[in-house]
């Protein structure tokens, strides 16, 4: 033992000496300290501001901005999900109400549109039949384009005439309209394509039966020709007067587009009243048939309704009822001077009389509450 000593004098011992070695347990404890040094140090991120040996390190505050995190309570929520529902309703009831508004315009196009065409087909005009009472005759259509007279047969559409608009009178088999070639006395009437421009195809009524050239003296007549050809004439005895066959109607009166009463004259249709009213009762009823009291604007428009007048007095569209003294037609405009026809020494009526009256081609004033007939104007 001692020659063993002897041989490892140089060498130093462990203080526990080598026959004390250390107990499995804690060769493993020592084992894996060492291995989780090892571990952790290889991952350690390299930070000039650590440490190292161990020692504790200063935490370096983070650069990155903190996560976003929802701080809507849930009142606040609710309270957005209410305005949101809120202005849904609103948008919703604009919506419709808008959608009601265009629905009623819609409907109200539509009832117009249903108005005027029931007007259209009440207005639309009747074919009638040329009669002359002196020689028998209805006029019919002679080949080509003249106009003769021949026994009347209302099943004959080529004696069928229609009044148009403009005061056109047309054949209905042919729908031509009647025409003067030159407004002269005895030249032959013709047929020829209808236009409401030309003054030669214009015709309207006077002294109740003649079928008159308009702004002419020269009348539709049954000329009793060899020929037997409808022409114009100067003259206004029987052969140029006309009413409707089988009814006897005078044929400006009964058959205008605007149907019976109504007298075409110059552009313009008038109707004469049968029954007596005040004078705003009068101008209340023209406005019904979609007219006013007639504004005389002519010494021609005087006479014509002068003419046809049914009474010896009637209403029209003349009045100082919203001035004293300044006279003025229904439609606003002024009476001329050159356009007047008062009675001498009227209007004299003062504030009692405010409304004037045709009597015997001229005009007085009187009472607005007087009845009397009333003549409408209207155009189409």
């Amino acid at each position: 033992m001692a020659s063993c000593k002897a041989l490892y004098i140089n060498v130093e011992v462990p203080k526990h000496g080598l026959d004390e070695p250390r107990s499995q347990e804690e060769r493993s404890e020592s084992a894996g300290s060492k291995e989780n040094l090892e571990e952790d140090s290889l991952y350690e991120a390299v930070d000039p501001l650590t440490k190292l040996e161990g020692k504790p390190t200063e935490q370096v505050p983070s650069t990155q901005p903190p996560a976003w995190k929802p701080r809507c309570s849930r009142r606040v929520v609710i309270v957005t999900c209410v305005a949101l529902l809120a202005m849904s309703v609103i948008l919703n009831v604009l919506l419709l109400a808008v959608g009601t508004v265009h629905y009623a315009k819609l409907t109200a196009t539509l009832e117009q549109a249903e108005n005027e065409n029931k007007k259209l087909q009440d207005t639309s005009p009747v074919s009638f039949l040329l009669y002359n009472e002196h020689h028998k005759v209805c006029v019919a259509r002679q080949e080509p384009f003249h106009l003769t007279g021949v026994p009347c047969r209302p099943d004959d559409q080529a004696q069928h005439f229609q009044w148009l608009p403009g005061g056109l009178l047309r054949h209905v088999a042919s729908q031509l309209c009647v025409v003067a070639p030159v407004a002269k006395n005895k030249w032959a009437l013709l047929l020829k394509r209808c236009n409401a421009r030309s003054p030669l195809q214009r015709w309207e009524c006077r002294d109740h039966d003649l079928l008159a050239l308009e702004s002419q003296g020269l009348y539709f007549n049954y000329g009793n020709s060899i020929n037997r050809l409808v022409i114009l004439y100067e003259g206004q005895g029987p052969w140029s007067r006309w009413l409707v066959y089988g009814s006897l109607n005078n044929v400006c009166n009964s058959c205008t587009p605007l149907g019976r009463d109504w007298t075409f004259f110059q552009g313009k249709y008038y109707f004469f009243s049968y029954s007596l009213a005040s004078w705003e009762v009068a101008n209340q009823s023209c406005a019904a048939m979609d007219s006013h009291l007639v504004t005389i604007k002519s010494a021609e428009e005087e006479g014509h309704v002068t003419r046809i007048l049914k009474s010896s007095t009637s209403w029209i569209g003349l009045t100082d009822q919203v001035q004293e003294g300044n006279w003025k037609w229904v439609d606003g405009t002024d009476v001329g001077p050159k356009n007047s026809y008062w009675q001498p020494n009227e209007p004299n009526g003062g504030r009692t009389e405010n409304c004037a009256l045709l009597k015997n081609s001229l005009w007085y004033d009187s009472s607005c509450k007087e009845s009397h007939r009333w003549i409408c104007e209207r155009t189409l």
